[in-house]
């Protein structure tokens, strides 16, 4: 991978928040927030970020298909200032089995520069154990860098390492249980209105995520969409909205799948699929009780799925 000017190093290390995407199994893309702690190295061309066990549904599907996505695209509470919005497309992967010892005194140094510091003490230590302690790392190998100049993503991007593919991603068939709207609007709407960030994503020519920023607007059960970047055609695709609070520590989001059709530069998103929460912003305690509360219950149903077995992932290839 090419070295690119310092001003783009700082975003990878200087974003509070960006968006990862990953694939589903109908070849469609979920876009959804993550945090990556400024862990870009440079020499291995890596970007390391993690996850709690309590919310590991994305480990699943990394298992199934590596390619993966994290745009950059946020300035908010975060240490860059360039209006650059950079596209990585790599390759992830993670231990197949971790045992929850990631948190390094790198990562716990990041942690309290960016994010809540964690709160010590027995009760503490136990409320807090699934959420900072039961983490897996992810990291992603970094395969392609696509960059624009702004949100708008109008001009053609400069691109590091694997060249774009020449030809646009051609147009996938309709679902067996049709393309209109599953999910009225009442479902996602506050949060979606919400979101400061609107972002869609579909899979590339070469089956990589792609994810951009775009003009969005809800109308009825559907979304409509504008941004130069999207392709013509029909296909899977997913939209995040979302918002956060300086150290994360108020945040909401809302995460959809569904059906995109459209033509130059503008198109309808019919959601199938939503996902989410909205976190009130919060004080310390406040947010370490939601946080490691929140991930104990993810926990037991990563446990109850048979993800996870005595604090330990279970690989689900093959399966």
């Amino acid at each position: 991978m090419e070295r690119w000017p310092p001003h783009l190093t700082e975003i990878l290390r200087g974003d509070l928040v960006v968006a990862f995407g990953y694939r589903t199994r109908a070849a469609g893309v979920v876009a959804t927030p993550m945090v990556t702690l400024g862990l870009y190295d440079e020499a291995a061309a890596t970007i390391t970020m993690s996850t709690s066990f309590g919310m590991g549904k994305k480990l699943t599907r990394i298992e199934q298909d590596d390619r993966v996505a994290l745009l950059f695209h946020a300035r908010d509470h975060g240490t860059a200032s360039a209006r650059n919005v950079v596209l990585v497309q790599g390759h992830a992967r993670f231990p197949d089995r971790p045992d929850g010892t990631w948190v390094t005194p790198e990562v716990e140094t990041a942690w309290r520069r960016m994010l809540v510091p964690r709160r010590r003490g027995r009760l503490w230590d136990w409320i807090g154990h699934e959420y900072y302690d039961l983490r897996v790392p992810i990291s992603v190998t970094m395969r392609r860098v696509v960059v624009w100049p702004d949100a708008t993503v109008a001009e053609v991007p400069a691109v590091l390492g694997a060249p774009l593919p020449a030809d646009p991603p051609a147009s996938q068939d309709p679902p067996q249980g049709g393309t209109r709207a599953r999910v009225p609007a009442k479902r996602y709407g506050k949060r979606f209105q919400r979101g400061m960030h609107r972002l869609v994503g579909w899979a590339g020519s070469d089956g990589f995520p792609m994810i951009v920023p775009a003009a969005m607007t809800v109308a009825g059960a559907n979304i409509r969409i504008e941004s130069p970047a999207l392709p013509d055609g029909v296909r899977r695709a997913g939209v995040l909205a979302h918002w956060f609070e300086p150290r994360c520590n108020g945040q909401g989001n809302a995460v959809l799948t569904g059906w995109l059709e459209a033509e130059g530069g503008a198109g309808w998103f019919r959601p199938h699929t939503v996902a989410g929460y909205t976190m009130p912003r919060l004080d310390d305690v406040g947010f370490s009780l939601a946080a490691g509360l929140g991930a104990k219950a993810g926990y037991r149903r990563m446990v109850k799925a048979g993800h996870v077995r005595d604090g330990v992932w279970q690989p689900q290839r093959g399966r």
